[in-house]
């Protein structure tokens, strides 16, 4: 019935934004409550809930060093943040798919996808991700030795995440 799927669409909604909002500070809680959100997801069908969910439980392998479980669910996240043509959750999953990139050691693959991350949070006005591309970049930038390339993306974040009045 509809008003069943309508509520499990808003559960799954919750636990996404939820996950989302403890992704970095409590990664196990944000591990927990999507893959939850993915099992019911998959269960309805869901498309947007299941993308959403798959983002932030590829991210948190990524943070867990479990590079290849990560990339699988990110690629599938990404694929269908493309059918949803939703370039606000592409442009995060590039910049996870980077960090993996990165963490392998491939830092020309990091930079390629970060920059078309910035390009979409740019395009969509995401400035919160606009704040953790440049972070990212600087990151990146730092193991490849250039440091003032590093500096200059580093401020750009820290200047976003100033302008946002986020601590």
């Amino acid at each position: 019935n509809d008003t069943g799927i309508q509520a499990l669409k808003n559960k799954i909604d919750d636990l996404n934004e939820e996950a989302w909002n403890i992704r970095v500070n409590d990664s196990p809680g944000a591990f927990e409550l999507s893959k939850e959100s993915v099992e019911l997801a998959r269960s309805i069908d869901y498309t947007k809930g299941l993308a959403q969910g798959l983002q932030s439980l590829g991210f948190c392998y990524v943070r867990l060093s479990k590079n290849n479980e990560g990339l699988v669910l990110l690629n599938e996240s990404l694929s269908l943040f493309q059918s949803l043509h939703d370039l606000k959750g592409q442009s995060v999953v590039y910049e996870y798919l980077a960090i993996i990139q990165r963490n392998w050691g491939n830092f020309g693959a990091a930079l390629g996808l970060l920059y078309k991350a910035l390009e979409l949070s740019e395009q969509t006005g995401f400035r919160e991700n606009e704040s953790t591309n440049h972070y990212q970049l600087g990151v990146t930038y730092k193991h490849l030795g250039n440091f003032e390339k590093a500096l200059d993306s580093l401020f750009k974040s820290l200047s976003i995440h100033r302008e946002l009045k986020n601590r």
